[in-house]
């Protein structure tokens, strides 16, 4: 069968090319968004990468994609928490439209230049006790995220040792006298080591030198134990603190896994890529809308690591009690 052709007047084609080229283009280019970030180490550092793949993840997967709808301004403090007020003052006058923060003393810089940025905290010790929110299920301000709350589990690693060594006596902390939460931290410690018939050995630590003065000083006299707080600088040196510990045949142990990694023994604290994964939740809710003040504040999820290899360095024997409740371990 033929094909009749349709023919078209040449001025119905010049008008409807006109009126395409007149009519409005409609563009639908999403809002790029602008964050801050108040990190301890570099998110591109070998330490800080893992955890910051893992917190990006987690923002794709609710529809933000960085150098497309969302922007971050990402600082970090290389492990000196004396620059934190200096750059909470910078990130907040880049125009973000909220701040993340990685420890409580972030959340607390943050909080004494804005009472209307939402803050969102990834970590950090009791929230209500550091005066950052009203209560953990109704924050009530522009603070809300995970916290912590070691206070609650300050006690454990005393029951962790005595699982491998029964008549443990003396027992070193390590922590940080310009952290407030630290500080408070050692106190709660200091107390429960009293009640366990323990003696807490103190050993401050602030900067990176402090610290060598500090494990040398402990050198003169191992203690049979060493109990690792998290504020900088000791979270920067955990490998440095691991090698030390074996030398001298000591238990160090602490709150934060990525130490057992580092070589320490057995570490008992929040689970950190849960956390960061976590971070992203409350960033899109916020930016979605939701106000900090109704978002209630999560507990971190906890998680036991026992490292194999430093155990047998120190000749101590893993309990199978031990084992049966670690979530990881390291051969």
């Amino acid at each position: 069968m033929k094909r009749r052709a349709i023919t078209v007047p040449r001025r119905a084609i010049l008008l409807s090319t006109m009126g395409g080229l007149l009519a409005p283009v409609k563009v639908h280019a999403e809002k790029r968004r602008r964050i801050g970030a108040l990190l301890a180490i570099s998110p591109s550092s070998p330490v800080g990468a893992p955890f910051w793949a893992v917190f990006l993840d987690a923002l794709r997967a609710f529809g933000w994609t960085e150098g497309n709808n969302l922007e971050i301004v990402a600082r970090w403090t290389g492990g000196d928490p004396r620059k934190i007020p200096a750059i909470a003052e910078e990130l907040l006058g880049e125009a973000v439209e909220l701040v993340i923060a990685r420890d409580t003393q972030s959340s607390q810089a943050f909080l004494q230049r804005t009472r209307t940025v939402p803050i969102v905290m990834m970590g950090g010790a009791d929230a209500v006790e550091a005066r950052l929110v009203g209560s953990l299920a109704r924050p009530g301000g522009n603070v809300t995220g995970i916290s912590d709350n070691l206070h609650e589990i300050i006690s454990k690693p005393i029951d962790f040792m005595r699982e491998f060594v029964p008549d443990v006596r003396r027992v070193a902390v390590l922590w940080n006298p310009e952290n407030q939460m630290s500080t408070s931290g050692f106190r709660r410690f200091e107390t429960s080591a009293a009640t366990a018939g323990l003696e807490a050995i103190s050993a401050p630590v602030a900067t990176a030198e402090q610290l060598e003065a500090a494990l040398a000083a402990l050198s003169r006299e191992p203690p049979q134990a060493l109990i690792l707080h998290l504020p900088s600088p000791i979270s920067l040196h955990y490998a440095r603190i691991a090698d030390f510990a074996i030398k001298y045949r000591i238990m160090a142990v602490g709150f934060s896994n990525h130490s057992v990694r580092e070589g320490c023994l057995l570490a008992y604290g929040p689970d950190r890529a849960d956390s960061y994964r976590r971070t992203a939740y409350y960033v899109n809710r916020i930016l979605r809308g939701a106000k900090p003040a109704d978002l209630p504040v999560e507990q971190a999820t906890f998680r036991l690591t026992i490292n194999l290899k430093t155990a047998k360095a120190l000749g101590l024997t893993v309990p199978p009690s031990i084992l049966a409740r670690a979530d990881e371990v390291i051969e």
